[in-house]
């Protein structure tokens, strides 16, 4: 059992190691190299295993995703909380800092600040809000077997957060020579949006089972770093205020995702009682 299940329960464990090691490059000024080894050994680990599964050439999207419909529901309902809480929170962060800054002498003498630097992160929250949606919707379909256009259709939300929440890290962080404090959350931003779009690739292009397994894997390990390491320098001594309140919502969301994926993962890996072939 364990072994049919060692790609979801291997991304869980590297994911929670590369997160102390992340916590330690940030607040103990580990080297930037040992965190990046752990996460190179992580992602081979995960290559390895994804090479291990057995793909079926005449399955559709529910023959891959079938399984215990008590497993889907509990991975996609945390997994839309987990998005909407990251949401909301980062649609009042945002809104926060944005005031803070507004009313700050320094920023209003130098004319730096921008009432329109705040729309990105209300298109963030109002996507992170629309994943939420699909992962329980999404769920319900599969549950029922039911994938149709329209339920189809919800596997973009998941994919269009991502690629803004990657153009969000990428465009705070562009200038930041201070590399350690923001490479897990950059890496985590594109193997999100690398693991969605192969989750949607099901539905609209040629099927990649490993590849999917794979990313989905990275996108959990990296989520757990960038999530867990963000968590601990916040929440444990020596490390407050290294990250901002709208970032830290916005790691949530991406933890709610990962959350999804994986349960995505324990789907493909389980034993199926019955698989759906394509209609002649």
């Amino acid at each position: 059992m364990i072994r049919r299940y060692s790609a979801p329960l291997c991304a869980v464990i590297l994911g929670a190691v590369c997160a102390v090691f992340e916590w330690l490059s940030r607040t103990r000024g580990l080297s930037l190299a040992l965190l990046g080894g752990a996460l190179a050994v992580s992602l081979l680990a995960l290559a390895a295993l994804a090479r291990t599964y057995e793909i079926h050439e005449k399955w559709r999207f529910e023959d891959y995703f079938a399984g215990d419909d008590s497993i889907l529901k509990l991975f996609s309902v945390l997994g839309g909380l987990l998005f909407a809480l990251g949401g909301a929170g980062t649609l009042v962060g945002a809104v926060l800092e944005s005031m803070a800054l507004r009313s700050d002498p320094l920023e209003q003498a130098l004319g730096s600040f921008s009432p329109l630097s705040v729309l990105p992160y209300i298109a963030l929250a109002l996507l992170a809000v629309a994943s939420a949606y699909s992962c329980v919707a999404l769920a319900r379909a599969q549950a029922r077997g039911e994938i149709e256009e329209k339920t189809a259709g919800l596997t973009l939300f998941p994919l269009i957060w991502a690629v803004l929440d990657l153009i969000i890290v990428f465009k705070n962080n562009n200038t930041n020579p201070y590399t350690r404090y923001y490479l897990a959350d950059l890496l985590c931003g594109a193997a999100l949006t690398l693991a969605f779009l192969f989750y949607c690739r099901f539905l609209y292009g040629k099927i990649m089972p490993r590849r999917f397994l794979f990313l989905a894997g990275a996108g959990v390990v990296l989520a757990l770093t960038a999530a867990g390491g963000g968590a601990l320098s916040v929440l444990l001594p020596g490390g407050r205020n290294m990250l901002s309140a709208t970032d830290l919502m916005r790691l949530i969301s991406a933890l709610g995702a990962a959350v999804y994926l994986l349960g995505q993962m324990v789907r493909m890996c389980a034993p199926r009682k019955q698989v759906y072939y394509w209609q002649e």
